[in-house]
């Protein structure tokens, strides 16, 4: 579907884009990035329109509120104590390819501090709730993110340590929260046996030219370990 339909923008990845050009790539948002002039519906508005995006395409289109928004959450990025130091000497957006059994693999870490073993990723995130973030780390595969980065380091010849998840909080007080992955961790060991149970899947799918798809058969709903845990308690 992806190759067929390429990949749609939803708005929260276009702020996310958007606060990770103006954190850690500035000198690129005229490149990547305008703002839409207000038109009129006349014919020559609309006709000055078409002409605007034209000159403008292949960029991404903000509007003056998105980039007031994510000015103001890369700025609150840049500024957290918890942030300042640990990216020190950090250098930014390294694209990495290395080797896993034979398949290019390919990671992007927002930041990464050779010397220092660690790799960054900004996460733009609308609360500030634990279980949230947690769940999210899990679904957005930032545990494979983890393991992808360690990987890529120890292929350059680099000790990897860890990897810091900066959660920017977008909603009001805005603040940065540090989560840390660690060398041999639960989320590291668990990020490495799912980036080689993908590779398994890509292999797979590249040798059979079959790609799965969505089960559609009726089955029960599972209930999920933190929910059975609940009423563990609660019994």
């Amino acid at each position: 579907h992806y190759l067929d339909h390429g990949l749609k923008q939803t708005p929260a990845m276009k702020r996310g884009a958007a606060v990770d050009t103006l954190a850690f790539e500035p000198h690129l948002w005229d490149e990547l990035y305008a703002v839409q002039p207000a038109f009129g519906r006349s014919k020559a508005d609309q006709a000055a329109k078409a002409e605007w995006l034209e000159a403008n395409a292949g960029k991404t289109i903000l509007t003056d509120a998105q980039v007031e928004e994510a000015t103001t959450l890369a700025h609150a990025f840049k500024e957290a104590r918890c942030v300042r130091g640990p990216m020190q000497g950090a250098e930014f957006q390294p694209s990495i390819w290395f080797d896993v059994e034979g398949e290019l693999v390919k990671t992007r870490p927002d930041a990464w501090n050779p010397e220092r073993g660690w790799t960054f990723d900004l996460k733009v995130v609308s609360k500030a709730d634990e279980r949230f973030l947690t769940t999210q780390a899990y679904d957005k595969g930032y545990d494979v993110q983890c393991a992808a980065n360690a990987m890529a380091m120890q292929s350059l010849g680099y000790e990897w340590r860890a990897h810091l998840l900066l959660y920017v909080v977008a909603s009001e007080p805005i603040h940065v929260i540090p989560y840390l992955m660690e060398r041999g961790d639960t989320w590291h060991t668990l990020g490495e046996a799912r980036l080689y149970k993908l590779l398994r899947q890509y292999r797979r799918a590249m040798n059979d030219a079959t790609w799965e798809g969505y089960d559609g058969r009726v089955k029960p709903m599972p209930v999920p370990h933190w929910v059975a845990k609940k009423l563990e308690s609660e019994e």
